[in-house]
């Protein structure tokens, strides 16, 4: 049995689930469905004493500056609820008092957001008022408010699968599909170029795959800051990084060539319908395929995109796409042609499968978040093989992730700029 000799009275707040999911409503005149956020109050008293009652309060905060030009702006009333439970001078025995609470979380309430351009966090805490006007307070516990934009609240998102379709006046017609398993914050995403029908006197130099996040903030005055687009490079080939491939597979080749064992994404392999040495071999009315598996920036890159319901003065959004650089028989300069599309990327934390745990994992990834919400279920402290694991077992809603795809060599973490760079441009009024 504890002491408590000398002890003052103590209270404390825990939350059983701190990360909690929303999802607005598509349609403001239908009602979302409202989650709870649930924890418990813990009073520790060293001897009886009169309780008068009890306060367990939830509050919001929003922080943001849109750039140089913009003020520093805070908003700490965005979402404030209280609890009272009244005792009137009851006395409570020394010992452990638990009291459980919940608080009714509107679904179109501001998701959780840290960021250089502005924050968004919601803290519960509790007092106890004794007697003798005697306050004791517990510490701030964060809860993290995370939207998820699954059909069905709760549920774990569904797969991916965006197609662009145009025609080119030097490529002809050009098709790119884009698909993950899960498209959030962290996650493997496969890239396909198809050049259905290409003319004569076409090679391909270049090839990368990007995502773009534009960020905007609208002040209490209607004003906006809007930023400049950032671009995170996924994948950057050419004619010399695939040879470098293409060396490094024919050794890991030999190296496994006497061994049994799953040889499935063991192997770089070479995506193009062209053959291993030319894969920017573009031949006339033949049609041209690559595919690449690469994977999103983690959170400290992007930011999940914002809901179209979501009441919060920051918004973000995202587009996905390629560039493919060629070069026309003949021309004594490369062309460029650009295809994107947007995309809505969930949080990081949507991914709800059991990824490994801190205890399981022999160590965390250094660029991971350590301040990220429920980090067990983070994709971004989940390697790009476990990924690729939890694929290939069917975890994932409609596993998509062939072996006709690679996983290249390029980190997305160590290329892409941060999205503490986020530039904004000059002041300009506008209403969301």
């Amino acid at each position: 049995m504890p002491s408590f000799f000398g002890a003052s009275p103590t209270i404390s707040v825990h939350l059983h689930e701190p990360t909690v999911y929303l999802r607005p409503s598509p349609d403001p005149s239908i009602p979302s469905d409202d989650p709870l956020l649930r924890g418990t109050v813990t009073l520790t008293l060293p001897k009886p004493r009169a309780v008068s009652e009890f306060i367990v309060k939830l509050n919001g905060t929003i922080s943001y500056k849109g750039g140089p030009d913009f003020p520093y702006e805070e908003l700490d009333d965005v979402l404030t609820k209280d609890l009272c439970l009244g005792l009137n001078g009851e006395v409570l025995p020394a010992g452990d008092h638990k009291l459980d609470f919940s608080f009714i979380i509107p679904a179109n309430t501001a998701e959780y957001q840290r960021s250089s351009f502005g924050r968004v966090y919601h803290q519960v805490s509790a007092t106890c008022r004794l007697d003798g006007n005697a306050k004791v307070k517990s510490a701030h516990v964060p809860a993290y408010l995370v939207t998820n934009p699954a059909l069905i609240p709760g549920q774990s998102l569904d797969a991916f699968n965006d197609m662009l379709i145009t025609y080119h006046e030097n490529l002809g017609p050009i098709r790119v599909t884009i698909s993950a398993p899960q498209l959030t914050v962290a996650s493997l995403i496969l890239f396909e170029i198809f050049l259905l029908s290409p003319p004569a006197g076409i090679t391909i130099k270049n090839l990368k795959g990007f995502i773009k996040q534009e960020v905007a903030i609208q002040y209490k005055n209607s004003e906006i800051a809007q930023s400049q687009p950032a671009v995170h490079i996924l994948f950057d080939l050419d004619q010399a990084k695939i040879a470098k491939v293409n060396e490094k597979r024919e050794k890991e080749k030999l190296a496994t060539a006497n061994q049994t064992c799953k040889t499935k994404y063991k192997a770089v392999q070479q995506m193009s319908v062209g053959g291993a040495d030319a894969w920017d071999e573009v031949k006339e009315g033949v049609e041209w395929a690559y595919r690449k598996l690469s994977r999103l920036p983690h959170d400290d890159k992007i930011r999940p995109s914002t809901l179209e319901h979501t009441i919060t003065p920051i918004r973000v959004q995202h587009m996905l796409g390629v560039e493919i650089k060629y070069r026309i028989a003949g021309a004594a300069q490369d062309e460029v042609i650009q295809l994107a599309k947007k995309a809505h990327v969930a949080s990081c934390c949507c991914f709800l499968d059991d990824l490994p745990s801190y205890a399981e994992a022999k160590a965390m990834d250094e660029s991971c978040s350590k301040s990220a919400p429920d980090c067990s279920k983070c994709v971004c402290h989940s390697t790009e093989q476990e990924l690729i694991e939890k694929e290939e077992q069917g975890s994932f809603n409609a596993p998509m992730l062939s072996s006709r795809a690679h996983l290249g060599q390029e980190d997305p973490r160590s290329k892409t700029p941060a999205v503490g760079r986020v530039d904004f441009g000059a002041r300009r009024r506008e209403v969301f």
